[in-house]
């Protein structure tokens, strides 16, 4: 979200997404088993927020929007590796 907010989109980002003040685990009957702020609340600059699947289609209208300077079109993926921590 950071990164969205840098390129300066946070009124697209108040439409589709869910500010979230507090992140936290639930047992199922209910009962907190953890729980931290988030955000501001946090000392955080930028909020964090909860999307959907409205989040894809926005970085998408925001790339084809972008001026041309603002866009990587030159960088391809060359190949990856699995490695034990995961894919690099």
């Amino acid at each position: 979200m950071r990164e969205l907010f840098d390129l300066g989109y946070p009124p697209q980002l108040d439409k589709i997404g869910v500010p979230q003040r507090e992140n936290g685990r639930w047992s199922t009957e209910g009962a907190e088993i953890y729980a931290e702020p988030r955000a501001p609340d946090a000392g955080y600059r930028c909020r964090n927020m909860r999307t959907s699947g409205q989040l894809l289609c926005l970085l998408y209208q925001t790339l084809v929007t972008a001026p041309a300077q603002r866009r990587c079109s030159w960088a391809r993926i060359s190949g990856y590796s699995i490695l034990p921590e995961g894919a690099a």
